[in-house]
């Protein structure tokens, strides 16, 4: 073999690293970028709005003849909502918020009655404890 054409190695590459400074520097703000943008779209596209829900009716008793304010305490509430008594709809709905409604009763008979609040797009909320008529 001629020691000309030999072809000298010096060593092999592994273990060694190709890596620079400004190429980790890149990295991490591409990283950056792209984490940022991930973040942005998940917050862009999850929802707001809450489901229906009743968590609690202040007074939880009231007349069966003169109408009373009741404060319906929940999520989800939006315009256009109707609440019921039973069956019997309610005088009158204030939305105060997304958590609150001024609701005025209905004439009613004595006795015990679930509070159901019906959205326009078809969702429904049913109080867990019963409101209660007295003469």
């Amino acid at each position: 073999m001629d020691p000309e054409n030999q072809v000298v190695q010096e060593g092999s590459s592994a273990g060694r690293s190709f890596v620079n400074r400004r190429g980790i520097i890149l990295m991490l703000i591409y990283l950056v970028v792209v984490f940022s943008v991930l973040l942005y779209s998940l917050v862009s596209i999850w929802p707001r709005v809450f489901p229906l829900a009743i968590t609690s009716v202040k007074p939880e008793r009231g007349p069966t003849k003169n109408s009373n304010e009741v404060d319906v305490v929940g999520t989800g509430f939006a315009d256009g909502l109707q609440v019921f008594f039973g069956d019997v709809p309610a005088k009158s709905i204030t939305r105060k918020s997304d958590n609150l409604l001024i609701v005025t009763t209905p004439e009613n008979q004595a006795g015990s009655v679930t509070i159901e609040i019906d959205s326009s797009d078809g969702h429904k909320a049913r109080s867990a404890d019963q409101y209660v008529f007295e003469d």
